[in-house]
């Protein structure tokens, strides 16, 4: 069940680095999509297993969903509209404003394909709640740039 009170947040810069599609991070995993998507999934999950004598299970799976019963559907659809027309003021990245259209496209249509990523025998992404530690597993993920507080051995600790 979704949360119907939840929405899509986007913070604003505000003085804060912009990031486009051709920062280096971004390249490094342009010409293996699938492969790097694949890859950064199985070693976040087997990054954060929860117990060392049973296997890591990851599912993945796509299905459809009506576009009144995507969360926040119209909300997104005019944030899109935003930043297609931010990008569109930049004369040489056409490559973000092609990337926005076509999210734009994709989430217009009645019915919308989503993957589901579910990982077992995780320990979960913890720490969204604690606003004022730093040193969470969530802070990493969501809101750091080439930080990390895991050890050298694990696969993610640089990204």
């Amino acid at each position: 069940m979704v949360n119907e009170n939840m929405g899509w947040g986007f913070p604003a810069c505000r003085g804060g680095t912009q990031h486009g599609f051709k920062d280096s991070g971004v390249e490094t995993f342009r010409d293996h999509i699938l492969l790097s998507f694949a890859k950064e999934i199985c070693q976040n999950s087997l990054d954060a297993v929860k117990d060392n004598d049973k296997p890591v299970v990851i599912e993945m799976s796509k299905f459809f969903l009506d576009k009144k019963d995507f969360p926040g559907h119209e909300e997104l659809v005019k944030a899109l509209g935003k930043l297609v027309h931010y990008w569109s003021q930049m004369e040489n990245d056409k490559s973000s404003e092609k990337f926005f259209e076509n999210a734009k496209k994709l989430i217009t249509g009645d019915k919308i394909l989503c993957l589901r990523i579910s990982d077992f025998n995780t320990k979960g992404l913890g720490g969204s709640e604690e606003k004022e530690n730093p040193k969470t597993d969530w802070n990493f993920l969501v809101k750091s740039e080439g930080a990390s507080d895991k050890p050298a051995t694990a696969g993610g600790s640089y990204g």
